[in-house]
């Protein structure tokens, strides 16, 4: 993936869309450029990937060990560690959704969370860009679009619930995004997340030294004023935020900090192979990562109308 251009303008339109958003130059990060919205403090890097370019970022080295591009150890093993957080997800989704029903996960990956979902007895699909993370669903009988939402909505018109974890900084729009969710989604859906908060206290201190700042895998950084406008303008009504933090191994957190820091030693690499550094958890919580539920508004009208 090419790395941002030397020259950049000072100034940029928010992609939010809103007339008078503007962003400013912020910094730089691994050579990218961030722009950060003086209204809505929505945070993004620029130029913007384009899809071809993050089908070939998320290739098999993202899922397995590729230090470079801030992915996983071994994506399933890591998930391990936080199966009792997807648990608490989806008690609370159950608690909105009893009679749970259709779900689709968005950037399920290899189908951690969807097996999951399976086995608390809903009807489980996904859709996951990465064409390596979809292979090895199907291998696995689950029910995958391998894109974008975007491009196989028409699939997925009528689902009851829809989670999206550590994906919406992913996505190239978010904002058309979320439109298409309300556009497929059923009346009575809900929608539970994981993102960035840009405006967390633990963002604000570390400015361009944020763990979570990764450009070019993280694209879009929301705060929750932009996340909740964002959400509002998509047709859907704010239900709630919490930061839980998260579990990660030992071995996780090691190879974390490789890729943060840009460089990787061997004997660091080596202890990420060790059994029982890869068992091993720690829960971390800076309150940077913010937990969303949304549902859309009621209403007799029509869902806004996508730029589809």
């Amino acid at each position: 993936m090419e790395e941002a251009v030397a020259s950049r303008p000072n100034e940029l339109a928010c992609p939010s869309g809103k007339s008078g958003h503007t962003g400013r130059f912020a910094f730089t990060k691994d050579r990218w450029s961030l722009y950060r919205c003086g209204t809505c403090k929505h945070l993004w890097i620029h130029p913007i990937p384009t899809e071809a370019e993050l089908i070939a970022f998320y290739d098999k080295g993202y899922f397995q060990g590729d230090t470079s591009k801030h992915g996983y150890v071994n994506y399933d093993r890591d998930k391990q560690s936080v199966a009792t957080d997807f648990t608490y997800f989806l008690e609370r989704i159950e608690a909105r959704k009893p009679s749970k029903g259709w779900l689709l996960d968005v950037g399920a990956a290899t189908g951690f969370f969807m097996r999951m979902t399976e086995e608390r007895g809903w009807k489980a699909s996904g859709v996951e860009l990465s064409e390596h993370a979809a292979t090895v669903m199907r291998a696995r009988g689950l029910d995958v679009a391998q894109g974008t939402l975007e491009a196989n909505a028409e699939r997925f018109r009528g689902v009851d619930a829809i989670t999206l974890w550590d994906v919406v900084e992913h996505l190239r729009d978010p904002f058309e995004f979320f439109r298409v969710i309300r556009r497929i989604m059923s009346s009575d859906g809900l929608i539970m997340f994981a993102t960035p908060q840009s405006d967390s206290w633990f963002a604000r201190i570390t400015g361009r030294w944020w763990t979570l700042l990764a450009p070019p895998q993280h694209i879009h950084y929301f705060s929750l004023q932009s996340m909740k406008a964002c959400l509002a303008d998509s047709g859907f009504e704010f239900v709630s935020v919490e930061w839980r933090g998260k579990d990660f191994t030992i071995a996780y957190v090691i190879h974390f900090i490789m890729g943060w820091l840009g460089f990787e030693w061997k004997w660091l690499k080596r202890l990420t192979e060790r059994p029982l550094l890869q068992r091993l958890s720690v829960r971390i919580n800076p309150r940077d990562m913010m937990i969303v539920t949304a549902r859309p508004v009621p209403s007799t009208d029509p869902a806004p109308a996508s730029r589809l």
